[in-house]
């Protein structure tokens, strides 16, 4: 192999391995374990730091049953509060999810700490699994108003995965995944989530990730450029 050319290789393989170049596609979803299919921020392209960090927020909920349903039960980091709440009407069923039988399901997330470095963008990931009814819209198929964080609407939103006939107690349901992400110019004095869903959707698990926002792809591809500019010139001086 030619030496000049490993500088590139080196740089290329670097990238692909990059914390910003993935999703999570190890962990298949598997709505009776905890924590998993979810993406985590270590190695999506909306994170590119680790749970726990200094400046990051982390909580997660799988199991709405017990002495405190309203605690994170999956895991917490970096918040100095998490909770989770949900209107009248709606219940834990026998396997941790909060199911209601004839009225909008009304959720919240509320969270506080210190996110960052006190100044500068902030990215916030919500990821969702829902099955029945999804989050925004009625058991009929109608919209309702999107999940927002502190009244603002999501900047995006991505179905990470979809299964049409997942076997509930109930029948095969729609089993979705979801992705929410917001980029704020600074950090907020504390988080306020409100999501919902219509009759006959079945609740199932909830992700929180706050942090720095990821540096900007130009950084990563000056690297690459870097890498090629000595090739480039020995093929010059070659043809010369």
């Amino acid at each position: 192999m030619n030496s000049q050319a490993l500088p590139v290789i080196i740089c290329a393989a670097a990238l692909l391995a990059s914390p910003l170049a993935h999703a999570d596609f190890t962990n298949g979803p598997d709505p009776y374990a905890a924590g998993f299919g979810f993406e985590t921020p270590g190695i999506a392209d909306w994170g590119g730091w680790s749970r726990g960090d200094s400046g990051t927020l982390y909580a997660e909920w799988d199991d709405f049953r017990g002495a405190n349903p309203s605690a994170p039960d999956v895991g917490v980091a970096g918040a100095s509060s998490a909770t989770f709440g949900w209107n009248p009407g709606t219940f834990a069923t026998g396997v941790g999810n909060l199911y209601n039988f004839g009225s909008t399901q009304v959720f919240t997330i509320n969270m506080a700490g210190s996110v960052g470095s006190g100044n500068g963008p902030v990215t916030v990931a919500l990821q969702t699994e829902t099955w029945g009814t999804p989050l925004e819209q009625t058991d009929q198929g109608a919209a309702l108003p999107p999940v927002t964080l502190n009244g603002l609407a999501w900047d995006s939103k991505v179905v990470t995965y979809q299964e049409p006939s997942f076997a509930s107690a109930f029948g095969p349901v729609l089993l979705e995944q979801v992705l929410f992400l917001w980029t704020l110019d600074a950090p907020l004095a504390g988080y306020e989530f409100v999501l919902q869903g219509g009759p006959h959707m079945s609740f199932a698990q909830a992700a929180v990730d706050m942090g720095p926002s990821p540096v900007p792809l130009p950084a990563a591809a000056w690297l690459l450029a870097a890498a090629i500019a000595p090739v480039a010139g020995f093929a010059r001086r070659h043809r010369a």
